[in-house]
């Protein structure tokens, strides 16, 4: 007798177990679908950004100065003051209404944007006042880690190849961020889908959940945009290392780059190089147990000569130049925080309860919606600032749980992943912790001495696929709790719908700004 053909189980769509209608998220129709979440996802991006007006409190006016400089040839290696182009640009197309109240101006009312201004000699007097006193600004942004202003300096330039000028090309800039999240979106359907195939909630909640997610930094110029897309392309290639068998050569060689753009992308992605570090021990062992140490070799020196010589070429510039390899060493001199005693460092808030809770609700609260004030006064629900910090707690502790509790019947591949997702989220608020507790910040706004928390949740959003990943997994566990796990994309739609309507009725004021996008001639 021939030797019975192998059979290939494929893992069943779980589908089949939604309420009929909710037909929709199945295998037939996923593409439709993630094509349509696409849609909305780079629609959402395109009306925000478009809807706020330039320059906006998350330091806009510094990130879009560096792209100016970039696209102009010039690369800082030290602080520097605003470019005149960049200066003017800042002057014309600026909206006092991030910083200002309307009772601050004469009649109670937001002055009409400098651009529209009729071309007088004394329109032009004020103009070139303001160019100067921008140009005479030091850019504290100016020695950042340079992957996005060098990918935005060709966008910009594009932008200028296709005729963009003006107020547009400050436009022109930000709507890049729509291709960016969009793509994270569809990367991050990909992945998932490769790793939980079987996992329908995974795979059409993290990318459902991206389509609402409220974070506003992606409506702006600003570097952390970039995070979330090559954080987790590199986390997800860490895992495709470690848990196969082999990879390619070129899969190794992406991967370390991937890892080097985003932390080249913002040094609070250092999580990442750590994760890297883990992955690669784990990854020797199991080779070196398999007697494929020789032939795997090559390979992971690969990956750790693409991760660590652009960062090294970067830190070694930052170090002769600077004194320091990150560059943050002038930052902090302006700043006027020192470094405390080893002695004083315990003696921080964030060691008692209280302050544990207040970084906590600090940290998730800007996670989830960023940072952007209208009128001097931040675009937030408490209500929704609530559900954002008490959801986030209970839904990673419950994923947690899940874990622990059933390791015996989960598959060691889906342990692996959430322990390194754990991993990577507990070494990115342990370096904002490292941050808050090291420095005395004297007399600067924030942090301050008053609030010695450094709580701004976009310098992790490199996190924020994993970070959903995790947290739909807790909401799944507690659904099973209950017997609802068939009404999870129930749930997840209100979070969505809620979350979405949160936001526009909070930014509504907003779109009547005369300054923004929808009103440049």
């Amino acid at each position: 007798m021939g030797k019975k053909k192998r059979q290939f189980v494929k893992p069943r769509d779980k589908s089949r177990d939604q309420p009929s209608f909710f037909w929709f998220f199945s295998e037939k129709h996923e593409k439709k679908v993630i094509l349509l979440l696409c849609v909305l996802a780079g629609l959402r991006i395109f009306v925000f950004a478009a809807a706020f007006p330039f320059f906006n409190n998350v330091d806009e006016q510094a990130h879009f100065d560096l792209v100016y400089k970039y696209a102009h040839g010039r690369i800082p290696h030290t602080l520097e003051h605003f470019s005149p182009g960049s200066s003017r640009l800042i002057v014309l197309y600026g909206s006092p209404e991030y910083f200002y109240e309307p009772n601050q101006f004469p009649y109670q009312k937001i002055p009409p944007p400098l651009w529209s201004f009729p071309d007088t000699p004394e329109y032009r007097i004020l103009e070139e006042r303001s160019v100067s006193f921008w140009s005479n600004m030091v850019n504290h942004e100016a020695t950042q880690p340079p992957v996005y202003y060098m990918a935005a300096a060709a966008w910009y330039k594009l932008g200028k190849v296709l005729g963009v000028g003006g107020g547009q090309e400050l436009y022109w800039l930000r709507f890049l961020n729509i291709f960016v999240y969009v793509l994270l979106l569809w990367g991050s359907f990909a992945y998932v889908k490769k790793l939980f195939p079987a996992n329908i909630l995974l795979r059409f909640g993290v990318p459902l959940m991206l389509v609402a997610f409220p974070q506003d930094v992606m409506y702006t110029i600003n570097n952390d945009i970039l995070s979330p897309l090559f954080f987790t392309m590199g986390f997800f290639g860490l895992m495709g290392i470690c848990l196969s068998e082999s990879k390619s050569y070129k899969f190794y060689l992406i991967t370390g780059l991937m890892i080097a753009c985003s932390f080249l992308t913002k040094v609070s992605n250092v999580a990442i190089l750590g994760l890297f570090g883990v992955i690669l021990l784990l990854r020797i062992k199991k080779v070196a147990k398999l007697k494929k140490l020789r032939m795997e070799l090559p390979k992971i020196v690969l990956a750790f000569s693409a991760t660590l010589i652009p960062i090294a070429l970067w830190e070694g510039t930052n170090y002769f130049i600077l004194g320091g390899i990150t560059g943050s060493s002038e930052v902090i001199k302006m700043s006027g925080w020192t470094v405390k005693p080893f002695g004083e460092i315990w003696n921080h808030p964030i060691f008692s309860l209280t302050g544990m809770v207040t970084f906590w609700n600090g940290l998730m609260t800007t996670f989830w919606r960023g940072e952007l004030v209208w009128y001097k006064t931040a675009l937030a629900s408490r209500a929704f600032d609530l559900f954002y910090s008490v959801s986030s707690f209970l839904f990673i502790v419950a994923a947690a749980a899940g874990l622990i509790l059933h390791r015996q019947t989960t598959p060691s591949e889906e342990r692996f992943v959430y322990s390194m997702i754990l991993l990577a989220a507990g070494l990115s608020i342990l370096f904002l912790v490292g941050v808050s507790i090291s420095y005395d910040f004297n007399g600067w706004y924030y942090p301050s001495r008053a609030y010695p928390y450094l709580t701004s949740g976009r310098l992790i959003s490199g996190t924020l696929v994993p970070f959903l990943m995790l947290y739909l997994n807790g909401l799944s566990y507690i659904l099973s709790k209950f017997r609802l796990s068939r009404y999870w994309a129930v749930v997840v739609l209100i979070i969505a719908v809620l979350i979405t309507v949160s936001e526009v009725v909070l930014s509504y004021p907003v779109f009547k700004s005369q300054y923004n996008w929808f009103h440049l001639p």
